[in-house]
């Protein structure tokens, strides 16, 4: 007995425990309907639908009231301890206190023994039974010289009339106006349906008309530049788009927008665009393939226009000068790189065999030929001695030196014969020119005294060209021939004489 006793005390207290878990949160708001065609004539009901989930929750009362734009509704009920689980889904219905026309923002709340359980919100319209006039503007502040939007919102109306401080305007629907001068202004709007009338107004500020400002027009830029961008003196204020606000900003590339204000303007914008001007790069180099004596320098690209530190204002100066050298060139658009080049420029070594000579013919001779300087020597006949012993045999002679440091330099000479006795003149040819010398397609030879013929030798002394038969004036084709230097033997009447032509082309 006492066992079973037990168990049944248990059952109760379980019970007990689930029935006030679930009592919890018991009364709710599934719904809220306000009455078709509610108006602010008409008498307007609000219907809740209830969620209850215990059976033994009696209901209480329903109350409403409308606080400016909000229409408020109270549900009440009066919950015990212990729930009575059945889910029931009543509906109760309040009258809607007199309202304006308008839409409302409705707030259901649902109360248990005085305890807020549920909140259920939405919106309702009333409409007018009466003429009521509204309108809405595009903007409260607008600038002189702007027009300004007015859209109709009345209700039970089909005439409307419109009035700009008590002046008539007209009778269309919506309206727009265009405002000229600075100040406050009263749109009016009566809005009727033929027996009565009603009127709203409403203010517009209107503001001085924006300044003028002028950032320029848009810009090219040279990279690594900056322009002063200014938006004019004497404004309230200053709004960058950078987020400075100073009267100007200095800038490199890029889209800049400014706004300027007054007391009693509207606010002023500008906006200007900085491009940067491509200039290709420029590098200072060495554009000569040999550094010994001199070298040139240029650049990797092309510009209009250079200065050299130098002074040169050429795209390509040649130096005799180790050191640094410095260019500025300017683009078309005149935009500026600098750039420098450190060279160094080789001794060339010294090669002298001395001025072309005449040794006498009648008598053994011999002749040393040595350039006195250092290197590697190269004669005309190939032999690499120091010096060259030339005896009793004229000719040209020429020497290579090559330095250390790879720079080589060429001399040549010119040795002669001629019979040296006492009162007998010279044996060679006399009174012939020579010209133009250098040459580069013709060589003139004039001034020959009869049958003449002549030998055209290198440096090497390999004959390159050979005539006979030439007279007072001769032409020679010398086109075929490379640049450089050539020594001509002119043999007339035994005579001999022989000079030092140069080719260019």
């Amino acid at each position: 007995m006492f066992k079973t006793q037990i168990i049944i005390l248990c059952a109760v207290v379980s019970m007990l425990a689930f029935s006030r878990a679930a009592a919890a949160q018991n009364v709710d708001v599934q719904s809220v309907t306000i009455s078709a065609g509610a108006s602010t004539c008409t008498v307007d009901t609000a219907t809740v639908g209830m969620y209850i989930g215990c059976i033994n929750f009696g209901y209480d009362s329903i109350a409403a009231d409308v606080s400016g734009d909000t229409l408020n509704i109270r549900v009440y009920y009066t919950g015990y301890s212990i729930c009575y689980g059945a889910i029931s889904y009543p509906s109760h219905s309040v009258e809607i206190p007199s309202t304006s026309y308008g839409t409302y923002t409705v707030i259901a709340k649902a109360y248990q023994s005085g305890t807020l359980t549920d909140t259920y919100t939405t919106t309702t319209t009333f409409t007018s039974c009466d003429p009521a006039s509204e309108f809405e503007m595009s903007d409260s502040v607008i600038c002189a010289g702007d027009s300004l939007w007015m859209t109709n919102y009345s209700q039970a109306s089909n005439q409307y009339y419109w009035f700009v401080n008590g002046q008539y305007l007209s009778q269309d629907s919506n309206e727009a106006y265009l405002f000229g001068n600075s100040g406050f202004d009263t749109i009016t709007l009566v809005a009727t349906d033929g027996t009565l009338y009603d009127t709203s107004s409403q203010v517009i500020h209107v503001l001085n008309s924006a300044p003028i400002i002028s950032l320029g027009a848009d810009t090219l830029v040279c990279p690594l530049d900056s322009i002063l961008l200014d938006a004019g003196a004497g404004y309230t204020s200053y709004a960058w788009s950078t987020g400075d606000s100073t009267q100007g900003i200095e800038r490199a590339v890029g889209l800049y927008m400014v706004t300027v204000s007054e007391d009693g303007s509207c606010n002023g914008m500008d906006t200007i665009n900085l491009t940067q001007i491509y200039v290709p790069d420029l590098i200072a180099m060495q554009t000569s393939a040999s550094a010994c004596t001199e070298l040139e320098i240029g650049t990797s690209n092309s510009f209009p226009s250079y200065n050299w530190s130098t002074g040169s204002s050429d795209s390509t100066i040649t130096v005799q000068t180790s050191g640094t050298y410095t260019v500025t060139a300017t683009s078309a658009e005149g935009c500026e790189k600098v750039d420098e080049i450190t060279v160094e420029v080789l001794d060339a070594p010294i090669n002298n065999l001395g001025n072309d000579t005449t040794m006498c013919s009648d008598i053994s001779w011999s002749l040393s030929l040595n350039a006195d300087t250092s290197g590697t020597y190269l004669w005309q006949d190939a032999s690499t001695n120091g010096y060259y012993l030339v005896v009793n045999a004229p000719g040209i002679y020429w020497l290579s030196i090559t330095a250390e440091n790879g720079c080589t330099t060429l001399d040549s000479i010119i040795i002669d014969e001629k019979k040296c006795t006492v009162g007998i003149p010279s044996n060679s040819v006399s009174g012939f020119t020579i010209y133009p010398n250098p040459a580069s397609n013709d060589l003139h030879l004039s001034g020959l005294n009869g049958t003449a013929s002549i030998t055209i030798t290198d440096q090497a002394g390999r004959i390159v060209l050979t005539e006979s038969d030439m007279n007072n004036e001769n032409v020679l084709d010398v086109q075929r021939l490379s640049e450089g230097v050539y020594f001509i033997e002119i043999m007339e009447q035994g005579l001999k004489q022989v000079q030092r032509v140069i080719i260019t082309h």
